[in-house]
C-alpha cells in the first residue's frame, strides 16, 4: 500500500509539479479550443454601459456579503474595520472559486479574522 507519508520530499515535489503542468495544459487546451471569432463577435454586441452596470452589481454582492460578515462579527463583539471585512470576503471568494479546496472561502475567513483582530489589538 503506497502511503504519501512514505514518499520522499523529492517525489512529492515531482507529483506537485506534474499536477501543476497537467492543470496548465488542460487550461490551455480549453482556451485554445474556443471559437474566439464567435466570442469576439458576441462581445462587440454588448453595451459597455451594461457591462459596467453588471460588474458593479457583481461587486455589490461581495460588499453586501461583507456587510453581513461585519454584522455577524459585531454581534459576537469582534471589532474589525469594514474595509478589512471586505478584504477578507474578497479573499475568501478567491479561495472558493480558484483554489482546489473543499473548505472554501468561509474556512479562510475565520482564521483571517482571528489573525487580523489579534494584530489590531497589538497595534
Amino acid at each position: 500500500m503506497n502511503d504519501m507519508r512514505k514518499t520522499t520530499p523529492n517525489t512529492r515535489k515531482w507529483i506537485r509539479w506534474g499536477g501543476t503542468i497537467l492543470s496548465g495544459l488542460l487550461f490551455l487546451w480549453i482556451i485554445w479550443s474556443q471559437d474566439w471569432g464567435l466570442i469576439v463577435q458576441n462581445l462587440r454586441q454588448l453595451s459597455i454601459v451594461l457591462l459596467i452596470f453588471v460588474f458593479c452589481l457583481y461587486l455589490g454582492v461581495f460588499v453586501i456579503n461583507a456587510l453581513r460578515w461585519y454584522s455577524l462579527l459585531r454581534v459576537v463583539e469582534i471589532r474589525l474595520p469594514i474595509a478589512q471585512a471586505i478584504k477578507i470576503v474578497f479573499l475568501g471568494s478567491f479561495v472558493s472559486n480558484f483554489l482546489p479546496s473543499t473548505i472554501g472561502g468561509d474556512g479562510l475567513r475565520i482564521p483571517g479574522t482571528i489573525m487580523l483582530t489579534e494584530f489590531l489589538k497589538n497595534v
